[in-house]
């Protein structure tokens, strides 16, 4: 109700949203645009205590269908009211800085800014073993990421990076003497490239709400 979600505000507590957990255990609708909207802050997880996947790609999803039955639900507190749904890049937003401004490291991860630890995947849109989605040749990055976050699996990871060291990946087992070598840099380079065209085509800004969130950007 509008007083915890004020005194939550009030003592800048973060909401984790767990969109499987919540159909699963309670048959809830979480409206995440309400709490974005009133300040508080906001990152996505999975409680697989609840839930049925550890995946941060299902946790997206579940949240993205969650937002989009939420703007077709009535609102007991406002029934005039039409909220708007989460974008597939807000959500995005949510699972990566999001849930680093909830653990209190907004400015260490969560997103590929100068000064930041290097935590990214490389996404491979079209691996060797075959994927899940086709790719074709008029499909931009964007659209890529967009196929990867609703339809991807792990056979599109070909690496993970935590704090600068490919620590898993398709082909992990090459790089664990080199670590963090030539290869390494490239797929780094990439991946900055790729954010980069991302954010200026498809800016997420929550910075016109109250919350006033600090970001007018994609960040993986």
């Amino acid at each position: 109700n509008k007083t915890e979600r004020d005194m939550l505000h009030q003592h800048g507590a973060g909401v984790v949203h767990c969109a499987a957990s919540n159909f699963l255990v309670g048959g809830a609708l979480c409206n995440v645009r309400r709490w974005l909207e009133e300040g508080v802050t906001v990152g996505l997880g999975t409680d697989v205590s609840g839930g049925w996947s550890a995946s941060m790609l299902d946790a997206i999803r579940q949240t993205v269908i969650t937002s989009n039955l939420v703007s077709r639900t009535p609102d007991e507190d406002d029934p005039g009211r039409k909220w708007k749904p989460l974008t597939w890049q807000e959500a995005l937003y949510l699972a990566t800085q999001g849930g680093a401004n909830v653990l209190g490291l907004g400015d260490v991860a969560g997103g590929l800014e100068v000064g930041r630890q290097f935590d990214a995947l490389v996404v491979d849109v079209a691996p060797n073993c075959g994927g899940s989605f086709c790719v074709f040749e008029e499909d931009d990055v964007v659209t890529s990421l967009e196929k990867f976050l609703f339809t991807g699996d792990d056979r599109h990871i070909g690496s993970v990076y935590v704090a600068g060291q490919r620590v898993a990946g398709a082909s992990h087992a090459l790089y664990r003497e080199a670590s963090f070598g030539a290869a390494g840099m490239a797929e780094e380079d990439a991946v900055i490239k790729n954010a980069k065209v991302i954010r200026q085509r498809d800016p997420v800004d929550l910075t016109s709400s109250p919350a006033k969130a600090k970001v007018a950007k994609i960040s993986a």
